[in-house]
């Protein structure tokens, strides 16, 4: 798809979801480095705000654009990792303005507008979708460091169910080029801050069991975020650690976004357990494994807003 829509166009924009993870900042760059390897007579750009500098050794990263406010159209808009309009958040106008839109994506609950899309839920990551529609005699070497760290980052390592066999025939054609894989999985995946450790433990010492130990969830405030310094960027990895306590099946990460707003991830272990359905419920979305919404409260202390879907979701 990207080869036949980027034929007949000048000036491109790229933009992920709000608040960027590993698999939106790597689809967004491979795409981004991909247009400028094989296209010189393109223009592209990148739109993205609150992206954290752990991602800062892939290519394209230090030209990640945050000005909202440019009077441009762009020829084509490319939506990657993001299904819904307000996830775009303030480049909105820019995909909304463009002459023709397309996406990339793997969200089932994807509801975004466009002139061409592939959305493929059952894939493990955008990246993954990204990787597949690619020419593969125009990827490059960082090309493939992008389309990696974002496997890693939607598959946990290789550990989530979606992993299948061509999910590792993609890694093993990336890993090909000579990318240091293991570097890309320490740093970018595995390394925190002491003071991150220190904020995941106290989540996890404040979390409570439910539902018969089936569900574990806990919350954060921007009190406790400021406490260790750290900001939205920084937890994004909680929610997996709540997730591996052996016996539940659902992980909840209740966490403060704004003065009255909180968003909530959600995890499963398992399909019957469907958390994009739940989130749907509360105006959210996602996938089977790994979804989330937003709730305007006042007050952490909103669990018991899930617990009869949850119930019905159980029995």
């Amino acid at each position: 798809m990207l080869d036949t829509e980027l034929k007949n166009v000048k000036n491109i924009c790229i933009i992920g979801h709000v608040n960027p993870d590993g698999d939106c900042i790597g689809s967004a760059l491979a795409v981004y480095n991909y247009i400028l390897s094989n296209y010189s007579d393109k223009s592209v750009k990148f739109y993205s705000k609150n992206y954290n500098e752990k991602f800062s050794f892939l290519n394209g990263f230090k030209n990640i654009d945050e000005n909202d406010n440019e009077q441009i159209i762009y020829d084509l808009a490319i939506s990657v990792d993001c299904a819904s309009s307000d996830r775009l958040g303030d480049f909105l106008p820019y995909y909304k303005n463009a002459k023709r839109k397309i996406i990339f994506d793997h969200h089932e609950t994807n509801n975004l507008i466009s002139d061409n899309s592939i959305i493929l839920p059952k894939m493990t990551s955008t990246a993954e979708v990204i990787y597949g529609d690619l020419d593969k005699q125009k990827i490059n070497k960082q090309v493939a460091e992008c389309i990696f760290t974002g496997l890693i980052h939607d598959t946990g390592v290789f550990r989530y169910p979606s992993v299948t066999a061509e999910t590792f025939e993609c890694a093993a054609f990336l890993i090909g080029f000579g990318i240091n894989h293991s570097k890309i999985i320490e740093d970018s995946y595995y390394s925190v801050s002491l003071n991150q450790q220190k904020i995941t433990a106290e989540v996890i010492l404040n979390s409570k069991l439910a539902f018969n130990n089936k569900i574990i969830y806990s919350t954060l405030t921007n009190e406790q975020m400021k406490k260790y310094k750290l900001d939205k960027k920084d937890i994004d990895g909680i929610i997996a650690h709540l997730r591996e306590t052996s016996g539940v099946i659902g992980a909840f990460f209740i966490y403060q976004s704004g003065a009255n707003e909180y968003k909530v991830s959600m995890r499963s272990k398992s399909e019957k357990f469907d958390v994009s359905k739940l989130a749907q419920k509360f105006n959210g979305g996602g996938h089977i494994l790994a979804s989330g919404c937003t709730i305007e409260s006042n007050t952490p202390d909103i669990f018991y807003m899930f617990e009869d879907e949850i119930s019905k979701m159980l029995s």
